[in-house]
């Protein structure tokens, strides 16, 4: 057996690693190897938190409503495509829609034959994917330490970052992507690992599949940052260096690749020419060096995006720091470990963290690569020394992150209650700490769900100081994990009050129940902006003062010119017969009342809902609020 050894990652992984030259060796042999402390009960403690926060996952998928933007986009789309019966091509109020490939369209549109379109089953593809993900994670940690609790803790983590749940309860393709990657990743160690010529082959056939489910989920994301990390370690490990040659040169699965995505591109080129030098070229490139036009996401400044991430990892954030020590000495004989699981995962994190430094930055940019983050974190508490000095070190982060959730708490109070409900409600672009705003302005609700955290973390690092000092690493992490799940908890409670203000449900609902006829509804904002109206309002929306070039369709082909309007339009139809709606943000109210105004018309305020308003020509409120 041999002995336990430190391994680089940037995820600070740490414990012997398996190379995988063959099958993983007992369970009984690796735990005394591991150095895991013999306590089932501590390994059982473990399994139940990481059922009971999948379960959880599970749980929450139908809260809260569709959030605008990201949400309303994806979900929109494809219900519009249902109710078209078109399979081919996603449009967001009748406009195709082609920044992004159709995979997450299609698997919403099975979601929605089998359960109905509702929140649901909108939610549905992307929860299955994360749970996928993690179980992913868990065998990267399990084949690295050899030991499967060891795997069960790195997914704990994962499922336990706070950015983990807020960004995967958003309708996105990155969980899917996030799900290809890793599985492209371990068909590639499976491939590598294997004797038999027919099994390379199978493995390999696999890889190149993955790869193009990544790439019909979001883009050639999914063949170069894992082509790239496979490069890396072949560039840095001279054994590896056959493997990647035939990696390349395996042309089944070039040819499996092409097939699978070549099809939807070229249909949709011949529909709309230009489109693949408009994807390819601004939409991919444009977004990996911020040189994409017309501009439609604000970028979140790079400093920032870093420091963000010390909240995104709550509550393990504390425990990092622990792992910097063997980080260092890993780095010193980095070669030695490259062609390890492990390094793989270094040369993913750094492949997805370098293109970062060029790209139009969002949040949830390195969301893919967690996994290195989560096995590096979570086989930290795969062996736990018995040093004094270490003992200290455990007690200290725990101190470390209660304090620093007293800090975050003094921060939401004073946000709360001495400077009122967040500012910039009417922001269109909405960044993480934009949610901590909206979520501090709840009132009592959120004194409540404060005080109860507070409590929680209190306790749990109570209970983290005292595993410390008794030795039992995995009843420390299944603790940690119920207090990241207590956050995570409060969270979702949270969420469904931020409706008003992320998403316009209430609009359309207003909207249906106002009028069984014909009318026209207009919104004073960006197409893009209030999209989970195309969700909930089977009625096409036209906006005033937006950008039409925002759209390849509309910016190339004058599909949806007509939808955008000026103001003079919006005067002109609010003087008809015809009932028109118009949505707009209530500082702007004003302005409309004066331009809206005249003989034999009027300004009817029918719905409040958030920082925006929905006035109406009709001469009495309409509908509900």
């Amino acid at each position: 057996m041999s002995k336990p050894t430190s391994v680089p990652v940037t995820a600070i992984v740490t414990t012997r690693v398996v190379s995988g030259r063959g099958p993983l060796p007992g369970l009984h042999s690796e735990r005394r190897s591991s150095g895991l402390p013999r306590r089932p009960s501590d390994a059982i403690a473990v399994w139940a938190v990481l059922l009971l926060v999948c379960a959880f996952y599970l749980g929450c998928m139908g809260s809260p409503r569709l959030f605008d933007q990201i949400d309303g986009q994806y979900a929109g789309a494809a219900r519009e495509m249902v109710t078209r019966g078109d399979l081919l091509v996603p449009t967001q109020d009748g406009v195709p829609r082609l920044q992004k490939p159709p995979l997450l369209y299609w698997l919403e549109i099975a979601s929605f034959h089998a359960f109905g379109i509702n929140e649901f089953a909108a939610r549905l593809p992307l929860v299955l994917s994360v749970l996928g993900w993690f179980a992913m994670t868990g065998l990267f940690a399990w084949r690295i330490t050899g030991c499967p609790v060891a795997g069960a803790v790195a997914a704990l983590v994962l499922a336990t970052f706070a950015g983990t749940f807020f960004f995967t309860h958003l309708i996105m393709p990155e969980p899917v992507l996030a799900l290809a990657m890793s599985l492209t990743i371990w068909a590639f160690w499976s491939a590598e690992n294997t004797a038999s010529p027919r099994r390379r082959s199978a493995w390999l056939m696999a890889a190149w599949f993955f790869m193009a489910c990544g790439s019909l989920a979001k883009g050639l994301h999914a063949l170069l940052f894992p082509a790239l990390a496979y490069a890396m370690v072949a560039w840095a490990v001279p054994r590896q260096r056959l493997p990647w040659k035939r990696f390349v040169t395996f042309w089944p699965g070039w040819l499996l690749f092409l097939t699978l995505v070549l099809p939807w591109y070229v249909m949709v080129e011949v529909r709309y020419p230009g489109f693949l030098k408009d994807h390819f070229w601004n939409e991919q490139l444009g977004h990996v060096f911020n040189r994409r036009w017309p501009r439609d996401a604000d970028r979140v400044p790079l400093a920032l995006f870093w420091v963000e991430h010390l909240g995104l990892l709550f509550p393990w954030t504390a425990f990092l720091p622990l792992g910097v020590p063997r980080f260092i000495a890993a780095c010193r004989n980095w070669r030695d470990h490259a062609g390890s699981p492990a390094g793989f995962l270094s040369a993913w994190f750094v492949i997805n963290a370098v293109t970062i430094l060029f790209s139009s930055i969002q949040d949830y940019y390195l969301l893919v690569s967690w996994p290195a983050l989560a096995v590096g974190t979570g086989t930290l508490f795969s062996r736990w020394e018995g040093s004094r000095q270490r003992q200290a070190a455990w007690s200290g982060m725990a101190l470390i992150a209660a304090g620093g959730a007293a800090l975050l708490a003094v921060f939401l109070a004073h946000r709360a209650f001495v400077c009122g409900p967040a500012g910039g409600a009417d922001r269109t672009e909405i960044h993480l700490l934009d949610a901590f705003g909206c979520v501090s302005g709840t009132g009592g609700l959120f004194l409540t769900l404060l005080v109860a955290v507070a409590s929680v973390l209190i306790a749990g690092g109570g209970a983290v100081v005292v595993c410390a000092r008794q030795q039992r690493p995995l009843l420390a992490a299944a603790i940690v994990g119920l207090i990241a799940m207590a956050f995570l908890v409060c969270g979702a409670v949270a969420l469904p009050r931020t409706e008003d203000l992320f998403s316009s449900w209430r609009i359309a609902n207003f909207l249906k129940r106002a009028n069984a006829g014909d009318y026209q509804v207009a919104s004073e904002s960006e197409c893009n902006d209030y999209t989970s109206l195309f969700f909930y309002l089977p009625h096409r929306v036209c906006w005033v003062n937006a950008n039409p070039t925002i759209e390849f369709a509309t910016r190339v082909h004058g599909i949806g010119k007509e939808l955008y309007l000026t103001e003079d339009q919006v005067v002109k139809a609010w003087k008809q017969p015809l009932p028109v709606f118009l949505i707009t943000p209530k500082p702007n109210l004003p302005k409309w009342r004066d331009r809206l105004a005249g003989p034999g018309s009027g300004v009817y305020v029918g719905l409040e809902c958030g920082s925006r308003v929905v006035v109406t020509n009709q001469p009495r409120p309409i509908g509900c609020r």
